[in-house]
């Protein structure tokens, strides 16, 4: 008997794919998603992950409704994924908003938040997860860092208050 492990790997991946995974939100993201919405926020979400998992993602945790826009950009190509333009620029088209008006939020450095600030969209960091320890040179890091959900509408206030002695001078 012999073992194929190209084979074997191959269905593995199907397997992956074709799954629906059983997901439960963080605790507190279903509130603040919630309370976003009826703030009157326009949400999106862009992920570079296989297009086929990330949609069993968003169905098995229930948030689909939650947003106004969904960017897989595995559908376009692996030159659209992040840290590339094209995902963000597609958000904000679809939205309808400049990025100055615009909030990002990720977790992770390598590719999340340089583009975003080049573009002028407000970053912030979560720090949690496989990325909380990582540290990169600052133009790589997010304008803001948090370490828990809750911390997102403390720090949409002070982008609201910033922007607002902005626009007033």
């Amino acid at each position: 008997m012999t073992f194929e492990a190209d084979g074997f790997v191959s269905e593995l991946g199907k397997v992956y794919r074709s799954h629906t995974p059983v997901l439960t939100l963080v605790a507190g993201a279903e509130d603040l998603l919630k309370a976003l919405k009826e703030r009157g926020y326009k949400l999106s979400i862009i992920t570079d992950g296989d297009i086929g998992v990330q949609k069993k993602k968003v169905e098995a945790l229930r948030i689909k409704d939650f947003f106004d826009c969904l960017v897989f950009s595995d559908e376009y190509g692996v030159d659209k994924q992040k840290p590339s333009k094209f995902p963000y620029q597609k958000a904000l088209d679809v939205l309808e908003v400049r990025p100055q008006e615009s909030i990002y939020l990720g977790d992770n450095p390598y590719k999340d938040f340089i583009t975003a600030r080049k573009l002028g969209i407000h970053t912030i960091r979560i720090m949690r997860g496989q990325y909380r320890s990582v540290v990169l040179d600052e133009e790589y890091e997010a304008d803001f860092q948090i370490k828990r959900l809750d911390g997102i509408l403390t720090v949409l206030e002070e982008i609201k208050r910033s922007d607002e002695k902005v626009y007033s001078n």
